[in-house]
């Protein structure tokens, strides 16, 4: 129960948590100044798949609240949460992995719904009373 923590605990989940939260939107923008050279090394030439590289992510971030969101309020933040960043994880070194512009794309989707769970998850909700 947070209410209970001690004042260094309560700091260290908001840091904890803080961070965790601020890569998510850090990562939709993060490959958008090596568009071109992701272009160059996987192959494509067409700017608009490109552009699309950085936007599918934030496509992910629009669909993922509408997934975790019902998850949390059933199972629990907490589970939530750890699956959704554990498979963060996972989709974002698939990202690294990929060797053609589509595997990108979708890896780059999945990353964009599992990050999305830090945005919808933790919150200033109070337990009921």
């Amino acid at each position: 129960m947070p209410f209970n923590f001690t004042k260094r605990q309560k700091w260290t989940w908001v840091w904890l948590l803080s961070i965790i939260t601020l890569v998510g939107p850090f990562t939709s923008s993060i490959l958008s100044p090596a568009i071109d050279t992701v272009n160059k090394e996987v192959g494509d030439v067409s700017e608009t798949i490109g552009s699309l590289t950085v936007t599918i992510y934030l496509l992910g971030n629009v669909v993922g609240p509408v997934l975790v969101d019902p998850l949390s309020e059933i199972y629990g933040r907490r589970p939530v949460l750890n699956i959704s960043n554990r498979s963060f994880c996972v989709w974002q070194i698939s990202c690294a992995l990929a060797t053609n512009i589509e595997t990108l794309n979708v890896c780059r989707f999945f990353s964009g719904v599992s990050g999305a769970a830090c945005l919808v998850g933790i919150s200033g909700r109070l337990p009921p009373q």
